[in-house]
């Protein structure tokens, strides 16, 4: 059977009887999902990823199921099991706390308010509450910090100088391909920062083709090695590119896995990339060095200006890989449709004039 706590943003009660009577009218008042609740359910699965966020074979074994943060009334309730009443509700106290949430445990006949007081007899949970408080937040600008002490040293003797970005920083050098970027975008969402990871090709075309091609010259990249990284990695991301850290010790980590995802599968495949002949056999292959290419028109504008014999069947696969939106199939065809229009560019690479 497991131990159920009741969490709300609404003003906090001034006695149990009164949380009791907020708890029953709250759960009973139909609302879109709170916000804070889905920030709480992820900074928990960050804390205790195997245990709260079920990773493995054995699933969440302090809680019913892996919190999400969704609900249909002003309240969001939370079930735990075995050491999660000893283990996670402590931690849970706090970070709800720091999110201005109540949390009402009527088993215990407690109620935890935001700014640490509590209403009733504070129990084993409460009374280990300060000693398992989440570590304090980790700032974008020191993440920015950590990334250029410890990854651009990482990256310069490869020809990679760091440029900082609207959203983030990124790492780029110049190649007979064009620019290749290894982009990092930061986020503070609460009690954790989420980081995103990209890789980015910005080929340099004939201005014909780049005409011809348009505003979608861009081609993204994607690594499917999420080893070095897998225990950052946000609930519901698949694509290996959206991570969650909450303080110096995590990011540290963080910063350490970055390199050896950028050692292990970015860099190999940049540098196998680094000309037009390289990237489009690159793109060919698919997952060389664990790095997908993104379908793109930029691709398409490289493949016409070397002549690839198998252009229609590589527009096919584009078109295959974009999926069956039919907006996109109608860019996608028009880009073909101008790129057809210049045979006398098709097969003149090297010459960009």
């Amino acid at each position: 059977m497991s131990y159920v706590v009741h969490l709300w943003e609404e003003a906090a009660p001034a006695s149990l009887q009164d949380a009791d009577r907020l708890h029953v009218r709250l759960a009973g008042t139909p609302a879109a999902a709170n916000p804070k609740f889905a920030q709480l359910a992820r900074a928990l699965i960050q804390r205790f990823p195997a245990e709260v966020g079920g990773r493995g074979a054995e699933g969440a074994a302090w809680v019913e199921a892996p919190p999400d943060g969704q609900t249909d009334t002003r309240v969001y309730s939370l079930g735990l099991v075995g050491e999660g009443v000893t283990q996670l509700l402590p931690v849970l106290i706090a970070q709800a706390g720091a999110l201005g949430l109540t949390v009402y445990d009527d088993q215990a006949a407690r109620a935890s308010l935001p700014g640490g007081a509590v209403l009733g007899e504070p129990g084993p949970g409460q009374a280990s509450a300060e000693a398992s408080e989440a570590p304090a937040p980790v700032t974008v600008a020191q993440l920015k910090a950590r990334f250029r002490a410890v990854v651009l040293p990482a990256l310069a003797g490869g020809g990679f100088k760091l440029q900082p970005e609207k959203l983030g920083l990124s790492f780029i050098r110049q190649r007979a391909i064009g620019e290749q970027k290894l982009l990092v975008e930061f986020e503070a969402a609460g009690l954790y920062t989420s980081i995103r990871l990209a890789g980015v090709i910005m080929p340099t075309l004939p201005a014909a083709l780049t005409q011809a091609v348009g505003p979608g010259i861009r081609i993204s990249l994607q690594t499917v090695n999420g080893r070095p990284l897998e225990a950052f990695q946000a609930p519901g991301e698949s694509g290996r590119r959206g991570f969650l850290v909450d303080g110096a010790a995590s990011a540290e980590r963080f910063v350490a896995g970055y390199v050896a995802q950028v050692q292990q599968a970015w860099l190999p495949f940049l540098d196998a990339a680094v000309d037009v002949a390289g990237f489009l056999a690159s793109d060919r292959e698919g997952g060389r060095f664990d790095v997908l290419c993104r379908p793109s028109y930029g691709t398409l504008g490289l493949a016409h200006w070397t002549g690839a014999p198998d252009f229609d069947a590589l527009a096919a696969d584009h078109a295959r890989r974009h999926g069956p939106d039919p907006g996109t199939a109608r860019v996608l065809q028009s880009v073909v449709s101008r790129l057809k229009a210049r045979p006398d560019l098709f097969g003149t690479y090297p010459r960009l004039a």
